[in-house]
């Protein structure tokens, strides 16, 4: 069953847990946005731990690849999305290959700085921590196979990226500047009328207002209201060492708990949606 209790109540709690406030009084504003600062910390160090994570299916549409009218007065259409610096232009750029193929029916005037899309490569989600799976639908609800998922080295050793079919396969790069994972598609779709479907491991969202609740299962909170009382501690209270060491204890019996079943429950959510 979820926990319910919103982001403030959460934290009244673990500021009472602290003897940071007693019970029956509201919190002060400080001791709130300090609490709130701690707690975000404390998530972050989860999600870069791996745990609170969560799987659910999510959908990308794609997008026609953009056409632009090159020096030489002919017409390219981009393979690879990327914004427009004067060494991608064609066909003047020193590397205008790697970004265009002389093809299309529109073309349009280039212009630095725009940015420009290949309809098969993408960002997902931003909330996407990993792409376990994934398949292209068809407007008419016709499910291509499970794509092929590609290392880098893989994917860098396709002879011919610029070559049009159904996709059959795909490279994830998530070292991405922006930290989002971006998808490489492999052939170039043939149709702009996919719907790329993919089953990602996601971060749970954060406390980020006061009113917030976040879907966390109990033993969730009561780890985190146990690690936040102890942190606060630090910050006034007046709790003693024992009872900081209780607070202590107690969050980490509680995160060996959550990390154990965490990884349980991503195994079978990811067997059980894997049968789409």
């Amino acid at each position: 069953m979820a926990w319910t209790k919103n982001r403030n109540g959460f934290i009244d709690s673990a500021l009472q847990m602290a003897g940071i406030v007693t019970v029956g009084n509201n919190s002060p504003i400080h001791w709130i946005n300090k609490a709130t600062e701690q707690l975000q910390a404390i998530l972050e160090d989860l999600h870069n731990e791996s745990v609170l994570l969560e799987v659910e299916w999510d959908t990308k549409a794609l997008t026609a690849s953009s056409e632009v009218t090159g020096t030489d007065a002919l017409i390219y259409t981009a393979i690879r999305s990327h914004s427009a610096t004067a060494d991608n232009r064609p066909i003047t750029g020193a590397n205008w290959q790697s970004y265009w193929i002389q093809t299309g029916t529109t073309g349009g005037t280039w212009t630095l700085g725009t940015s420009y899309t290949a309809i098969g490569d993408f960002d997902v989600d931003s909330d996407t921590v990993e792409v376990s799976l994934a398949f292209l639908r068809k407007t008419n609800n016709d499910d291509r196979p499970l794509l092929v998922h590609l290392s880098a080295d893989e994917y860098l050793a396709v002879p011919d990226k610029t070559t049009t079919g159904e996709p059959l396969s795909m490279y994830v790069d998530y070292k991405t500047a922006s930290g989002t994972p971006h998808v490489y598609l492999n052939y170039q779709p043939d149709l702009t009328t996919y719907i790329f479907n993919y089953l990602k491991v996601k971060k749970i969202d954060s406390c980020d207002s006061s009113t917030s609740v976040p879907d966390l299962y109990k033993n969730c909170w009561d780890y985190l209201q146990y690690r936040l009382a102890y942190k606060m501690t630090f910050f006034g209270g007046g709790k003693g060492e024992g009872d900081k060491n209780r607070l202590e204890r107690e969050a980490e019996l509680l995160l060996r708990k959550i990390k154990k079943e965490e990884l349980h429950k991503i195994r079978q959510s990811v067997e059980s949606c894997g049968s789409y």
